[in-house]
């Protein structure tokens, strides 16, 4: 593999491009960790849980913000069905064969990558208030627009589910008992 002046391989295989995204996410779940260790230790569960939320909001807000001006470049409307017509993530850390496996109750399944280190380190409910940004994001790209867990691994269900849905629909599917 040839290298240009910069050092950098001019190609790279899948797996180890894969690899090296693992590790920032693992590095930037570490992080968001201890920060947010910190500020429930400094502040206690409540303010530092508030201040964690109040933190997340803001990100997701700015993530939605940024998706709306990628998706407008795009040519495709600003909807909520649209949000993901251009990715968010790093697709290749999220996808079937890029997410990390947990072993629970003997079964091996696939988590976020944040996850994982999460559960590892005990800490899922400081990691699930990271997920939250789910909903300020969607909600910033779209305010018509609202984003429900159905299913969380930081939860113990066995996968994540995520769904958005115009408040409108959301609202007619629980008055019909189906969400």
């Amino acid at each position: 593999m040839s290298e240009p002046a910069n050092g950098l391989p001019a190609s790279m295989p899948t797996a180890e491009a894969l690899e090296q995204i693992q590790v920032t996410v693992e590095r930037l779940a570490m992080l968001y960790y201890h920060f947010a260790k910190a500020a429930v230790e400094e502040l206690g569960e409540e303010q530092g849980k508030g201040l964690i939320s109040r933190a997340i909001a803001s990100y997701g807000q700015e993530v939605g913000e940024r998706q709306r001006r990628k998706v407008g470049e795009a040519g495709y409307p600003l909807s909520c069905e649209n949000f993901k017509a251009v990715s968010d993530l790093p697709t290749l850390a999220w996808s079937q064969e890029g997410m990390p496996t947990i072993v629970r109750d003997g079964r091996e399944i696939k988590v976020c990558p944040l996850a994982k280190y999460w559960i590892e380190k005990g800490a899922v409910s400081l990691g699930r208030l990271y997920c939250h940004v789910d909903q300020a994001k969607y909600a910033t790209f779209d305010p018509e627009c609202e984003c429900r867990h159905l299913a969380n691994v930081l939860d113990g269900d066995d996968g994540c589910r995520v769904v958005a849905k115009k408040k409108a629909e959301w609202e007619r599917m629980d008055r019909e008992g189906r969400a």
